[in-house]
């Protein structure tokens, strides 16, 4: 985690955990019932969320994972050819 739990917490009171990219530019914030997408400026959440994202009843993180570089393109082809939709605006 490369943001400390208290900025965290400042930004999101009800956050449950994070995570945050292996390049420090993005955090993903869980609570109970929404992820909340941030960026990060310097060692501190931006002021407002990218996105938000609703989560359902009993919908939990279990893992997280990053991809960089080339693996970008591989994990993307790999849930493509699984059926995986592309979430477009």
């Amino acid at each position: 985690l490369y943001l400390s739990w208290r900025s965290i917490k400042d930004r999101v009171p009800n956050a449950l955990d994070a995570f945050t990219s292996p390049n420090q530019d993005i955090a993903i914030i869980e609570t109970k019932n929404k992820l909340y997408i941030y960026g990060i400026s310097g060692d501190q959440l931006d002021s407002l969320p990218l996105e938000e994202i609703e989560l359902s009843e009993g919908e939990t993180i279990i893992m997280a994972e990053w991809a960089t570089g080339f693996y970008v393109d591989d994990w993307e082809r790999a849930f493509l050819s699984n059926d995986a939709q592309v979430v477009s605006d």
